[in-house]
């Protein structure tokens, strides 16, 4: 797979995860004074799931492969899944 490739399949990969990190990021510390400790709990989740999704997308892009890497895109969409699944239990 040739280095354009790679990128022109992770860049909006790159551009969900990094509004998911930051929407969930910005939650997180706005209303940090005012959740228990059991929302803290699920939104310091989310935000870790959020981040592991933005790697995951990065490294699409960035780590050379020769077919279309399948596993990272599960990865993200699988992050992404329960960052949603978490915020509809919020």
């Amino acid at each position: 797979m040739s280095t354009w490739n790679r990128w022109r399949l992770a860049i909006p990969l790159i551009g969900f995860s990094a509004l998911f990190f930051a929407a969930s990021l910005t939650g997180t510390v706005v209303w940090w004074s005012l959740s228990t400790p059991g929302d803290r709990a699920v939104r310091i989740a989310t935000s870790v799931l959020s981040a592991v999704s933005l790697a995951a997308s990065v490294s699409i892009g960035a780590m050379r492969a020769e077919d279309v890497p399948w596993v990272r895109i599960g990865v993200v969409a699988g992050g992404l899944a329960l960052c949603c699944g978490l915020a509809a239990v919020f």
